[in-house]
């Protein structure tokens, strides 16, 4: 197996989403750039540009597949917000975001934690009563000035621009074909990892330069879309090992416990949103019941991903999923060692079909492990 790292840069206007009101484009609600994105992106190009014929049987016997790309914010990546974070809408600056400490006050309570009997705090840690709200957008963590680490909310913000539409049969303009775009602004930039199950990618990578430019999304024909990609290959092992290092600390940290945020969608194989990892040396830590089902993971709102056809202004194929920001509660009861290296690689692989178009993008959550 080979690993690359992508570095994704706006360089334009970028427009991802689906018709919302009328001739009104707006961006989509995802915080990050899908993997089927990304990936439709390269292959074009070596398809296009370079003549790689052999990119087409990855439509139909995929080998390639990629992480969702999260933008980066003054050096952080960031990540989506999950159920236990909050905002005070009077705190200012970085005390704004915080995590709720009744669940992470230590490692018992994450033991003892069960999502049935947990309330949203009433008042923030510097006393505001009645201020408290969900937690919008995309958050970092970082360490403030003052040592402690907290997280930051980041608001990527966006552009409109207005577009006339031409009709070909009568070689001008037409009443009513004025389009508006609600875009993502240019200098975002986002990191992936790729991963290339059966060193195909690198072979095709020879054939482009490390960074060039490329189109993604809506409103090429304008200019818009235009990303400017680096691709680096890592060394696969050494990447693995490092990741795994950093999990067995947060497995000790947490006393056997193991805690997923979901970076995608979560629906296995299209109709569960269970993922059981008893194989990996992981059983489901149970922490809410409804009736006599039970569960391991707290939703962070449901998401629909649907296809948009341009041509025929018809919707395609639409599923839901569990939005990113869910997180998934297990314990361990294999060897730690091993437990860890299988979800440093599942963390690149995907934990479920099916991850090749995007879904179920997992990792295990090490802020833990500096906040307990």
């Amino acid at each position: 197996m080979n690993i690359f790292e992508l570095d994704i840069v706006v360089k334009t206007p970028l427009q991802i989403g689906d018709l919302s009101l009328g001739n009104v484009f707006r961006h989509s609600g995802y915080s990050y750039l899908s993997p089927s994105t990304v990936k439709g992106a390269i292959l074009s190009k070596l398809y296009d540009e370079y003549g790689v014929e052999d990119v087409k049987l990855e439509t139909t016997n995929p080998k390639i597949s990629i992480r969702p790309a999260y933008p980066v914010f003054e050096g952080y990546e960031t990540r989506p917000l999950h159920p236990l974070l909050h905002k005070c809408k009077l705190c200012r600056g970085e005390d704004g975001v915080f995590l709720n400490q009744d669940v992470f006050r230590d490692v018992d309570a994450v033991h003892r934690f069960r999502y049935e009997d947990f309330k949203p705090p009433y008042m923030c840690p510097n006393g505001h009563l009645l201020a408290v709200s969900n937690v919008r957008g995309l958050v970092v963590f970082k360490r403030g000035r003052d040592g402690r680490y907290r997280y930051i909310g980041v608001n990527l913000g966006t552009t409109q621009l207005e577009s006339i539409g031409i009709n070909r049969g009568v070689g001008g303009t037409e009443l009513g074909m004025v389009y508006s775009y609600v875009a993502l602004k240019p200098g975002v930039n986002f990191k992936a990892i790729l991963l290339d199950r059966e060193d195909i990618f690198r072979n095709w990578a020879s054939e482009i330069p490390e960074r060039d430019e490329y189109f993604i999304g809506r409103g090429v024909s304008r200019g818009m879309g235009l990303v400017e990609i680096s691709i680096k290959e890592l060394n696969y092992n050494e990447y693995i090992n490092n990741r795994a290092d950093e999990i067995i600390d947060v497995i000790h940290k947490l006393n056997g416990i193991v805690i997923l945020r979901a970076l995608s969608p979560v629906i296995n194989n299209f109709t569960s949103y269970d993922i059981d990892l008893g194989k990996y040396g992981l059983a489901k830590h149970i922490i809410y019941r409804n009736g006599e089902k039970q569960y391991n993971y707290i939703p962070n709102g449901s998401i629909r991903i649907r296809g948009y056809s341009v041509r025929m202004n018809l919707p395609r194929v639409t599923v839901y999923g569990l939005a990113p920001g869910s997180l998934y509660f297990y314990k361990v009861i294999g060897k730690v060692e091993d437990v860890s290296r299988s979800l440093a690689r599942l963390e690149v692989e995907g934990f479920a079909p099916p991850y090749n178009i995007g879904f179920n993008y997992l990792e295990v959550y090490r802020d833990v492990k500096y906040i307990l």
